[in-house]
């Protein structure tokens, strides 16, 4: 664009620093802030879902985990070794602990059990019961005397 070129500013808008808009006309200023106080109010109304969705959007990692794993789990074949054992071990341990951030709000993406389907509540129940069990206490250790 050369100097002589005509800039349409028509359905431009402009960045205004609240630095400088004490040297505006007073009524320029009630505008911007009877207008910022109406985006507070409009942005306060939305909070709950803006919340709401940030939480389904951070769950988005942790189903896609949660798939992989149990890709990985319904081509797994039995085999009686230790290689074998570990990987199953390995894959249920990443299963239950992803399963487990993403109810309990791990990295923000917690869900109630109340949303859940009531037809999914026992198996939800029961994964939580493993983690608890399996995981989150530890197994027995057993001191010497």
């Amino acid at each position: 664009m050369s100097d002589t070129d005509v800039d349409d500013d028509h359905g431009s808008s402009y960045v205004i620093t609240e630095e400088v808009i004490q040297y505006l006309p007073q009524e320029w200023q009630d505008t911007f802030y009877a207008r910022a106080e109406e985006g507070r109010c409009v942005l306060e109304a939305a909070d709950k879902e803006l919340k709401q969705l940030s939480r389904l959007s951070l769950s988005f990692y942790h189903v896609t985990v949660l798939k992989h794993i149990r890709d990985r789990l319904a081509a797994y074949r039995f085999k009686a070794d230790m290689i074998a054992f570990l990987e199953l071990d390995m894959l249920m341990t990443a299963f239950v602990a992803t399963y487990a951030r993403l109810h309990t709000g791990g990295s923000g993406s917690g869900c109630a059990r109340d949303a859940l389907p009531e037809l999914l509540r026992s198996a939800h129940e029961e994964i939580i019961d493993m983690r608890n069990k399996r995981y989150a206490e530890g197994p027995p250790v057993s001191h010497p005397a």
